[in-house]
């Protein structure tokens, strides 16, 4: 069956039956104005606030640790209108308490009623609006009045005392970071006094001493092998034997030592202290010439040298003094590399030890460092939030502005009785129509001899029309005559209702 034969079929027998649809209609009206007569009206009273919540705040704390966060207006009102004075007041001012004692429970069942029912809407990021709705216009009103007074009034003292909070607390922690500054500062005090040797840059001095002391141990080195080279190069002449005999005694060449040492040694007392290793050597070496003089006079007792002696020539005694000297060099460069080796390890170890002191003072100053820097930060909160508390006693922090004030309303909102009114008709049809719809979707039979030559594939000569007789034409006038009279009742329902309400007795 197509769209177009099911309409018709339903067409057919919505006029086949005027009377049930009607009544339908007629009674479903009736139903749904008797609920529209006892719907309680409810009428809403609502109040826009501005809440500003930087003014001059803003610029003052911008880039500062303690800079207000900018909340939502909306929740700022919910937490204040959710609290149980708030509710205490507005349940006050609203005037339940004067139709009759509440107790506990029916006090507590109130609370959670208003906090269901007080809506809190924002509009923007600065408007909020505050609602409410009742079946009493008075009521409606003081519920809004005292709601947005409340929160107007709380608000403020609840960002005040916040502020002073925030206060209280930086300045204690202060309090705290200075004792702590102060405890960091003394131990840093208490060990650079104990350690005066430990300076800043003290490190790279000992890194510096040692690398002086290796190169100097290293041109020692280079200088004690030249030295050797020179001191085998003279024994290898004094092996020579075709060098010129000069005879010369042995106390001669003692003496031409002896003197040669000394002033050698005059001229290093020039520089250096007695204590220089070239000097204690060179002391000792005067000392064994003068003993070896002294034996040569003794012995000799002042006769000529020996036949070894004599054969010796004045180019052997330069040789040999040469040789001597060469000796002397390499005792002063061998005990100079002990004595820097020595110096070169105690520089290790110092550097062990200034790397360890300089690790501990680091770690004094930085503790130290970071208190001092938490304290002036902290130093930099206490100001800005004592600035804000101030803000806030001026009237310059949260600022509330009642942007729209609650009015008394003066026509209900929400569903009305003109609303149930016009939905009883539309509602009554709908369920009429449905039923017939429902008979034609459940019902086998066939209605028309399309389906009989589509479906059952049996050709269709033609179709006896429904020919009424009296009887049925008397059914029908019946029906439609009570259809009529449906009607008819519905709108004399509607006219007298409608003329109670406008006389105020509905």
């Amino acid at each position: 069956m197509t769209i177009v034969e099911k309409l018709n079929i339903i067409k057919k027998e919505a006029l086949r039956r005027p009377n049930a649809i009607a009544v339908t209609v007629l009674l479903v009206s009736l139903v749904m104005m008797a609920a529209g007569l006892l719907w309680p009206e409810k009428y809403e009273s609502r109040s826009d606030i501005l809440v500003d919540q930087e003014q001059i705040t803003a610029p003052l704390m911008k880039g500062t640790a303690v800079s207000e966060v900018v909340e939502d207006p909306s929740e700022i009102a919910r937490r204040v209108l959710h609290r149980r004075d708030v509710l205490e007041e507005i349940i006050r001012a609203g005037g339940w308490l004067d139709e009759k004692p509440l107790t506990l429970l029916e006090r507590e069942q109130l609370m959670e009623q208003l906090r269901k029912a007080i809506k809190i809407e924002t509009t923007g990021l600065e408007l909020v609006t505050i609602s409410y709705r009742n079946t009493s216009p008075e009521r409606a009103f003081k519920v809004v009045t005292a709601a947005a007074s409340e929160f107007m009034t709380r608000a403020r003292e609840s960002k005040r005392v916040a502020n002073e909070s925030a206060l209280e607390f930086i300045s204690a922690e202060v309090d705290k970071y200075r004792e702590r500054m102060q405890e960091a500062e003394r131990k840093l005090r208490e060990f650079l006094a104990e350690h005066e040797d430990i300076r800043p840059g003290e490190s790279g001095a000992v890194g510096s001493n040692i690398v002086d002391l290796r190169r100097s141990i290293q041109n020692a080195r280079l200088d004690l092998e030249a030295a050797r080279i020179t001191e085998r190069e003279l024994m290898a002449q004094l092996e020579d034997d075709s060098l010129a005999a000069v005879g010369v005694t042995r106390e001669e060449q003692l003496l031409d030592q002896l003197a040669e040492m000394e002033n050698r040694l005059a001229t290093l007392r020039l520089q250096y202290l007695d204590t220089y290793p070239d000097i204690v050597t060179l002391k000792q070496q005067i000392e064994a010439t003068r003993a070896q003089l002294e034996a040569a006079r003794s012995g000799e007792g002042g006769g000529t040298a020996s036949a070894a002696q004599l054969a010796s020539s004045p180019m052997r005694q330069q040789i040999r003094r040469d040789l001597y000297q060469v000796r002397a060099q390499i005792a002063a460069l061998e005990s100079r590399i002990q004595q820097s080796q020595e110096w070169l390890e105690e520089e290790y170890s110092r550097g062990v030890d200034v790397a360890g002191l300089e690790a501990r003072a680091d770690e004094l100053l930085r503790d130290y460092e970071v208190t001092r820097e938490i304290h002036d930060d902290l130093v930099r909160r206490r100001e800005n939030a004592r600035l804000a508390v101030n803000m806030e006693d001026d009237g310059e922090g949260l600022v509330l502005t009642m942007q729209e004030p609650p009015s008394v309303p003066l026509a209900p909102s929400g569903l009305q009785f003109a609303h149930f009114a016009m939905l009883g008709p539309l509602l009554g049809f709908a369920i009429a129509i449905g039923n017939v719809l429902l008979r034609v979707q459940f019902d086998d039979r066939i209605r028309t001899g399309a389906v009989i030559s589509r479906e059952l594939a049996i050709p269709v000569l033609g179709t006896v029309p429904v020919l009424a007789d009296d009887g049925v034409r008397t059914v029908n006038r019946r029906a439609w005559t009570t259809a009529i009279a449906a009607v008819v009742v519905l709108m004399a329902c509607y006219a007298l209702v409608a003329a109670l309400r406008f006389a105020d007795m509905l």
